[in-house]
């Protein structure tokens, strides 16, 4: 009989643990609702990155079949301060990457800190912080991923810059 009741003990998550791993899934899904602001931000950057780097090469292509180097120094300006502004948005970006992966990071040490408070006398307890320090992990790693990819689009900015440079 006395089996029997701590192996129902087992299937039950106590009310407070679930409490606690329902706070932290919430604050999860705020992290993830921060990647899709972060992400369309990224989008919006790369297709003005795209937009820039294609601007240059019509003038560029344009400029060499006319022969007309008159406007070169005109334009070079123009696309020079173009691409500082889009570096300097990229680095926003890649700020605001940074702040969500801090938040990621935060929530994360929270999940293992709940982990680690619990005693071994609930699995079912133990089980449920487990899956919710898993789920922190994974969406640590998804926050890292976002600010790898605000980072390249921060070199792809610079890249674009260095390129108006290039105009001669």
């Amino acid at each position: 009989m006395e089996l029997d009741m701590r192996e129902k003990r087992d299937d039950i998550v106590q009310p407070s643990v679930l409490q606690e791993a329902n706070r932290l899934r919430k604050e999860l899904d705020s992290v993830r609702h921060m990647f899709v602001g972060v992400r369309k931000k990224i989008d919006n950057v790369r297709h003005q990155i795209d937009t820039l780097r294609e601007e240059i090469n019509v003038f560029v292509e344009e400029a060499r079949s006319i022969g007309h180097k008159s406007h070169y120094h005109q334009y070079r300006q123009i696309y020079r301060q173009k691409g500082s502004g889009l570096r300097d948005e990229a680095d926003k970006v890649r700020g605001e990457a940074d702040r969500v992966r801090s938040e990621a990071d935060r929530v994360r040490s929270e999940a293992y800190a709940f982990q680690s408070t619990l005693s071994y006398d609930s699995i079912a307890d133990k089980r449920e912080a487990q899956r919710v320090y898993e789920e922190a992990r994974r969406v640590r790693e998804e926050a890292q991923r976002v600010r790898d990819e605000a980072q390249r689009v921060r070199d792809e900015a610079d890249g674009v810059r260095n390129k108006a440079y290039m105009i001669r």
